[in-house]
């Protein structure tokens, strides 16, 4: 498994099991095996963004933005879940201006920080379609002149997940239990609808 990616899977012998199981109901192994999949991927998905929040001082809804899901279907037996992203701009950290520069706070257990001679402000920002759009973040000059400026940065949504240590095995390990608990009740459900 990579360091930024949990992949939640069924084992051959598993499978094999609920086919005999469901043997009578029509199309029951990919429903039983699809639900259950894409269930516990959803859950694995809310609870990788709530740990990570717990590291960082940013909003759920920010760090969701990074972390993709990729379903199961009938064809395919497999839900991935990616941490993605490129490093985020200071200002989803709770920048606010100071006289002497911008504070703000990247790690949730530590004391906020300070980037002095920064500015909180908005610029325009043109899009490859032609369109403006209004842009606001912690920016710094470059040399002593007003222009050019650069957008200071924190750390990234998978950057914060790989250096927690043990959180991709401890979140895989969790998906795995939900996973076996997901697929005997999607079972139960099913053959309860058989009868």
């Amino acid at each position: 498994m990579a360091q930024n990616l949990i992949d939640v899977q069924l084992d051959e012998a598993r499978l094999k099991g609920i086919e005999q199981m469901l043997s009578g109901i029509p199309r029951g192994m990919p429903k039983v095996v699809t639900r259950a999949l894409n269930k516990t991927a959803t859950t694995a998905r809310s609870q990788t963004v709530k740990a990570i929040s717990k590291k960082v001082a940013i909003k759920q809804k920010d760090i969701r933005l990074n972390v993709k899901m990729w379903k199961a279907s009938y064809r395919r037996w497999v839900s991935t879940i990616k941490i993605t992203g490129k490093r985020l701009p200071l200002i989803y950290f709770g920048a606010t201006q100071t006289k002497r520069g911008v504070g703000y706070r990247i790690d949730r257990g530590a004391g906020r920080k300070r980037a002095p001679h920064a500015f909180i402000t908005t610029m325009i920002k043109k899009k490859k379609t032609g369109e403006d759009v209004e842009y606001r973040g912690v920016f710094a000059r470059i040399g002593k002149s007003r222009f050019p400026l650069r957008v200071l940065r924190g750390p990234s949504v998978v950057g914060v997940f790989q250096k927690a240590p043990g959180l991709a095995a401890r979140l895989l390990a969790t998906a795995n239990r939900r996973l076996e608990q997901e697929i005997d009740r999607q079972v139960g459900v099913l053959l309860e609808k058989g009868r």
